[in-house]
């Protein structure tokens, strides 16, 4: 008779509903907000940053284009958020709230992808297209007139030509050293007057001391072109009066070193790098505030009385 009571009792303990746990639930809900607050706007920022590096060049128009298209997308989910909000009666339930955060989150990774894309392509990808794109010259005299080369981007001196570094100048202004010298022409009977001019940053003196790329190498006979400006415009004047030299009105700027191809793929690869390096940094924050996130949304349910409330 007893048994027959406890097996009834366990049939009625079957047939009840059992309570359902919220502890899974909750922890599942929380591992979604944080992958997709962390996800999203990664994939946001990686994507506005890769095109422009490797579009911004080639095409502009779609590179904001792009950024524009994702700039509305962080307004739909801010849309999304008030209708959550709205439907909630005001309390903004979680996924309003979620929608609110993501919009936030992707409007941020649009902005600093922005910032970090066009750094990355000034200091880096632009002077590669310089160096790609425009000509190469070679077996170039020192003495030849220096408006036939406005257009390069490498040249190849022939072995003759050396940096004289006896004759250089430092610069200085805001902390950085603007370096020259004279690129000059071994038996030329022209020593004051000046086509080409080695430059560097921060390798050295005032006066007399050059150890910028490769210059002390004697079998260095390349160089890039970079762009002049005011201040190494000021090191050439310095120069001219400190040795008496007569620099061309138009003169070519170059980094003198031994293979110009390399210093192409540096560059190129220091772009990438940072790129990279870039994006695992974003991640990295992306997940942190995504946590933040999170925790705020799981305190503002609690306190407004939603428990374990879903996204």
């Amino acid at each position: 008779m007893a048994d027959a009571q406890a097996g009834a009792g366990e049939q009625q303990d079957y047939l009840l509903p059992k309570k359902r746990t919220t502890t899974g639930k909750t922890f599942t809900h929380t591992a979604w907000r944080v992958a997709s607050l962390t996800f999203f706007p990664f994939l946001v920022f990686s994507i506005v940053l890769i095109l422009w590096v490797f579009a911004y060049h080639e095409a502009p128009f779609i590179v904001y284009m792009s950024i524009v298209a994702l700039g509305i997308l962080a307004l739909v989910f801010l849309v999304s958020g008030f209708m959550h909000q709205m439907q909630g009666g005001g309390r903004r339930p979680a996924a309003g709230r979620v929608h609110f955060y993501m919009a936030l989150f992707i409007f941020l990774a649009c902005v600093v992808g922005y910032i970090v894309g066009e750094h990355i392509y000034t200091e880096y990808m632009e002077v590669y297209h310089g160096y790609v794109e425009n000509q190469v010259y070679n077996n170039v005299v020192a003495t030849d007139a220096a408006q036939y080369f406005s257009d390069a981007g490498k040249i190849h001196f022939n072995e003759a030509a050396r940096v004289d570094t006896d004759k250089s100048v430092g610069f200085k202004q805001g902390g950085t050293m603007y370096c020259v010298a004279p690129v000059v022409q071994t038996g030329s009977t022209e020593t004051n007057k000046v086509e080409f001019w080695a430059v560097g940053l921060n390798c050295c003196d005032k006066k007399g001391v050059f150890d910028c790329d490769d210059s002390h190498n004697a079998k260095a006979k390349g160089a890039v072109v970079v762009m002049g400006d005011e201040f190494l415009e000021k090191a050439v004047k310095k120069a001219e009066v400190a040795f008496s030299l007569v620099s061309s009105s138009e003169p070519v700027y170059v980094r003198w070193v031994n293979s110009p191809d390399d210093v192409v793929n540096a560059q190129y690869n220091q772009a990438v790098g940072h790129m990279l390096i870039a994006m695992a940094g974003y991640l990295i924050m992306s997940l942190l505030l995504a946590i933040v996130g999170n925790i705020i949304i799981m305190n503002q349910s609690k306190s407004q009385g939603g428990g374990a409330e879903e996204p």
